[in-house]
Formats: structure tokens, sequence, C-alpha cells
């Protein structure tokens, strides 16, 4: 497990589990937490590496995240690479909506 901290956080919610979502915007990073603080989930490049629209996990500056009625949650990935991205049970990612000049 990735034992990083948040370089630069955006956005921070709890979500439907009591656990603790967090943005991390220079990261490049989505992480979940305990309630305790104890990291449980890192969604990103290796080395915290920028992403593009073709990385699978690859954010650029993420500014937010919301939860969907289903488990899934969104992740706005908007600075960089302009786009929405839905990972499906809060984790896998699942596809990418928009794109640069549309909206």
């Amino acid at each position: 497990m990735d034992r990083r901290s948040c370089e630069a956080s955006h956005g921070i919610r709890v979500g439907p589990d009591g656990n603790i979502w967090g943005v991390d915007v220079k990261g490049h990073a989505i992480l979940k937490f305990s309630p305790a603080g104890r990291v449980l989930v890192v969604i990103a490049q290796p080395y915290a590496r920028e992403g593009n629209n073709e990385t699978k996990d690859g954010f650029n500056e993420p500014t937010g995240l919301a939860f969907g009625s289903n488990g899934d949650f969104f992740v706005s990935d908007g600075y960089k690479n302009s786009r929405v991205r839905q990972l499906q049970q809060g984790r896998r990612v699942h596809r990418p909506m928009g794109q640069e000049g549309y909206s």
C-alpha cells in the first residue's frame, strides 16, 4: 500500500461507508482513509506522475469527487485532462466523460 501523504488537498468527502475520501490535486491522486486516518486506497499513477486521457488511473490535478447512489463515484479531473472519471464501487476506473473544448 502506498503510504504517502497528501501533497495538496483539494476536496474531502465522507463516503457512504463512513470512510474519508480526499483529492490530492498536486499528487494527482484520489485517497481513501479510514476514520482513524489509515490510508486504505490510493488511486493514481505510480510515483505521483501526471496522467493523461490514455492512462487508466492517471489523473492530472483532479479537483473533486461525488458519490453515486449505487456505490460508484465520480472524479472531476478538470485542470489538465478536462474530463470526469466514473469509478465503479470506489476502485476500478470505468470510463471517462468529456474532453477539452466540450461542455
